[in-house]
């Protein structure tokens, strides 16, 4: 049995409208508690560059189908749909799949800088240890 409650304020879906979904951002909590419930926010950028949180889904499992449903929730509680030129989320694939499932293609798609600079801080100690490996 999956778990899952979404949540959307009046504020968050003021915000959104106010700020046109310009660019949408997803992002998830991995394994930080014992309780496997996962955190996922979606977030609108606004005129600072700063991230405003408009929905939330707290769901034992996530994978595609959790990711649709939460943004066909989204998609029903506003008026009008929105369009967003940019969509940005890690690499797991889910998220890009099921916001188009939902709303359609983005002009753009981004990974978000945390997950690049991560990858590349792993992939060049690997390279290190090639490289000191091929010197000894």
């Amino acid at each position: 049995m999956i778990l899952w409650l979404v949540l959307m304020t009046n504020y968050q879906k003021c915000m959104l409208y106010r700020l046109e979904a310009d660019r949408i951002c997803v992002d998830s909590t991995h394994g930080i508690s014992n309780y496997n419930f996962e955190l996922v926010t979606v977030l609108v950028i606004d005129e600072y560059e700063e991230g405003i949180p408009v929905a939330f889904c707290i769901s034992s499992s996530v994978n595609t189908i959790i990711l649709t449903l939460f943004f066909q929730c989204i998609k029903t509680a506003l008026s009008s749909s929105i369009n967003p030129k940019v969509f940005m989320s890690d690499e797991a694939v889910m998220f890009k799949n099921a916001w188009v499932n939902v709303f359609g293609p983005c002009d753009h798609y981004l990974l978000c800088a945390w997950h690049v600079d991560r990858a590349w801080k792993k992939n060049l100690n690997c390279l290190r240890k090639e490289i000191r490996g091929d010197i000894l």
